[in-house]
């Protein structure tokens, strides 16, 4: 019997939960879905996020910024992210590089749900190939990677963010997040 018994909510197809149960594990759910991600935000979907936080987080840093539109994934992320579970350092797919030759490891999902600009972004082959440059701003390295974390935090953590940062980058942070047009 598959680990991953528990995965999905009742009223998934039977076509997923036969997907879930031919796998060993999560890490071999999440290989299924890279080789053929077809049914990636199906199960998105369908998940039981509060039982399964972390493959979750895992699966929705690999959906096509195209099915970013779906409400399913949208509500997946901010479950994630008020539990504290998204980890932005694990299995990264976009870098951001930055000034002073800095780079800030990120996920596109993650961005382009919370960013407009990069939503915006998803089009182009810069998003799509995993490698934006962000120089010439004259932004601090540290500005950047600041609103990354973020982005990751919980609604929570976000009230007590501007008492914790390093208040010189405040105003380097305010003009990033305008440009980015961060969502709240």
């Amino acid at each position: 019997m598959s680990s991953l018994n528990r995965l999905l909510i009742e009223s998934a197809s039977k076509e997923l939960f036969e997907l879930v149960s031919a796998c060993a594990s999560g890490d071999d759910l999440v290989k299924k879905l890279e080789k053929d991600p077809s049914r990636l935000l199906s199960i998105i979907q369908n998940i039981k996020v509060e039982e399964n936080g972390s493959l979750a987080a895992r699966l929705l840093y690999q959906v096509n910024p195209n099915d970013l539109e779906d409400s399913e994934v949208k509500k997946v992320e901010t479950t994630l992210r008020n539990r504290g579970m998204l980890n932005r350092t694990c299995e990264s797919t976009i870098s951001l590089d930055v000034e002073g030759g800095a780079s800030v490891e990120a996920h596109k999902s993650i961005l382009a749900l919370e960013s407009s600009h990069f939503k915006a972004m998803t089009r182009f082959k810069e998003f799509e190939d995993g490698n934006i440059k962000m120089e010439g701003m004259g932004l601090a390295p540290e500005a950047y990677q600041r609103i990354v974390d973020y982005l990751y935090l919980s609604d929570e953590k976000r009230k007590d963010f501007v008492s914790i940062v390093n208040k010189t980058l405040l105003l380097q942070m305010a003009q990033l997040s305008s440009y980015w047009a961060l969502m709240s």
